[in-house]
């Protein structure tokens, strides 16, 4: 049941993103033209969206360094020209991609919060509404 404080932001327009769990972490569903169907992890740490992928992308983006948690990496940089998460669609967003950390990773990439002016959670129901 929500509070009257809660009650305004689920009922506020924006379409409901069904979400899955991953080690704590919400893994939203995306899609991009180019590449198809795809599922970022929202994170309020990450400047850019960034995706995991095998292969040389060094030859279709700009190389540049990455330094995380884990050290220092290259990785391209790419423009995606529009990726759409459930009723948001976005454009012309510069893209890290970079070979992903470990093996059998359920996510494709991660999604930065920053792109969203509110971000609704509703935990209970496992959804979120992402307003620009």
């Amino acid at each position: 049941m929500l509070d009257s404080a809660e009650q305004p932001l689920a009922s506020s327009p924006g379409k409901r993103i069904k979400f899955a769990r991953v080690a704590g972490r919400m893994l939203l569903p995306a899609m991009n033209p180019a590449e198809g169907s795809m599922r970022l992890v929202l994170d309020s740490a990450a400047s850019n969206v960034l995706l995991w992928r095998a292969g040389d992308y060094h030859a279709s983006g700009a190389a540049a360094s990455l330094i995380a948690m884990d050290g220092q990496r290259w990785v391209s940089l790419v423009h995606m020209p529009l990726l759409m998460v459930g009723d948001q669609v976005l454009h012309r967003l510069d893209a890290v991609v970079t070979p992903p950390p470990d093996e059998g990773r359920e996510d494709d990439g991660l999604l930065p919060a920053g792109l969203f002016r509110s971000i609704y959670v509703s935990n209970s129901e496992t959804y979120v509404k992402l307003r620009r």
